[in-house]
């Protein structure tokens, strides 16, 4: 029951107070969405962060008990003072959270944390958004009375007793009166040269709403299946195998999701000075190989190979020839040695130096999808068929490096 239920007055005092947070550090994304709603834009995002420097003991109310918290903001957006602007209807995505309530989706499961939380990982899959039933309603076939029913839960609600006749149906599902959502589902799993062997590192999440379009102007979530993100959200539990069961499966209530991918840009006019300074050096490209792995024993085979690693790190421009061919500046590489000589020593040094990069064994790719893509039939999408994402994919234009 909510807090709106018990206690009206406690209700109203935390909206005001939302209120005033809004005003204060959202002023300007207010606006925006008040002119973009709610063809454009129905959802407001906001910074933890911001609301634990406002108020620190809001905000870990709203963390603790986020299903209230979120009542407080739809509240406080349906009493926003915007003139002509109704935003009652408006989403709110908290992102932002601290470290010590972010969670790989091992650690997730395991240590089973209450409340809001943020899980790091690949968005490894994407099913197709469908849509989901919120009211349905339901005509008598005994005297033609429509019976709407707020859903909740895995299977739609039918009515008990038809409020006209007061019989127990038949009743026949009414589209043209019932309201529905946007849903999806996800599934977060922990980067491949970050997870063991031993067990399946994910976690899976339902997504409904506007942010089952976030991410991608036309497609959405499914668009950006094998990018890095942050998904946010409370961890909820379901029966495996009917009521009686007692094991259960768990999976994540998703309120946002925050992707990585401005984490990994340079802002390179920072560096500009330093750039040009070393590239003036006639001996620049010896610089740059000589730092890769400065512990290495260097033979002459292994100067080469970083000469030519260096290269593959700036890689090259790509050149369109007007009304001719076009030169990617794509750059691969096959280093062949004997075993002992620091191949992986390398390999770990280049992925580190690439701000986007997967490294992965060949041998590890066995059980996987491989380089690009497969269509996987698994219970992820309740035995549909997903689409996988390969390395290739996931990399998503960085680096790639395949060992053994």
């Amino acid at each position: 029951m909510s807090q709106a239920t018990t206690n009206p007055t406690a209700y109203a005092d935390a909206v005001s107070d939302v209120v005033e947070f809004l005003q204060r550090y959202c002023e300007d994304a207010i606006a925006e969405l008040a002119q973009r709603y709610p063809k454009e834009q129905r959802h407001l995002t906001v910074s933890y962060d911001d609301l634990f420097v406002y108020d620190r003991e809001l905000a870990e109310r709203v963390r603790e008990n986020p299903t209230q918290g979120f009542e407080w903001f739809e509240g406080a957006l349906a009493d926003y003072p915007i003139p002509n602007v109704d935003l009652s209807g408006a989403e709110v995505r908290l992102v932002d959270l601290p470290d010590a309530d972010t969670y790989r989706p091992l650690a997730l499961t395991k240590q089973r944390p209450e409340g809001y939380v943020a899980v790091d990982g690949d968005l490894s899959k994407v099913m197709e958004p469908k849509p989901e039933g919120e009211i349905l309603a339901y005509e008598c076939l005994r005297c033609g009375n429509v019976t709407t029913i707020a859903q909740s839960g895995e299977s739609a609600r039918e009515p008990s007793e038809c409020p006209g006749c007061e019989r127990q149906g038949p009743f026949e599902f009414d589209r043209s009166e019932s309201s529905f959502t946007d849903y999806t589902k996800i599934r977060v799993e922990t980067p491949p040269d970050e997870a063991g062997d031993l067990q399946q590192e994910y976690i899976d999440g339902v997504v409904r709403g506007d942010l089952v379009w976030h991410g991608h102007d036309e497609h959405g979530l499914v668009a950006r299946s094998g990018d890095a993100a942050t998904v946010y959200g409370m961890l909820e539990y379901r029966q495996t195998d009917g009521e009686n069961d007692r094991l259960f499966e768990p999976y994540l209530d998703v309120r946002a999701v925050k992707f990585d991918t401005d984490q990994d840009e340079t802002n390179v006019d920072e560096h500009r000075e330093r750039f040009e300074e070393l590239a003036a050096r006639p001996d620049a490209v010896d610089v740059f190989a000589e730092s890769i792995v400065p512990q290495l024993y260097a033979t002459p085979e292994w100067e080469a190979a970083l000469e030519a690693l260096v290269a593959y790190l700036f890689a090259a421009p790509r050149v369109d020839i007007p009304e001719g061919p076009t030169y990617r500046g794509d750059i691969h590489m096959l280093i062949v040695s004997d075993y002992g000589m620091g191949k992986s020593m390398v390999n770990s040094a280049i992925a580190d130096y690439s701000p986007k990069c997967i490294k992965e064994s060949v041998t590890g790719m066995a059980s996987d999808v491989a380089l690009l893509a497969a269509a996987v039939e698994d219970d992820f999408g309740a035995g549909q068929w997903t689409l996988s994402p390969g390395i290739l994919v996931r990399a998503n234009g960085g680096h790639v490096i395949l060992d053994e």
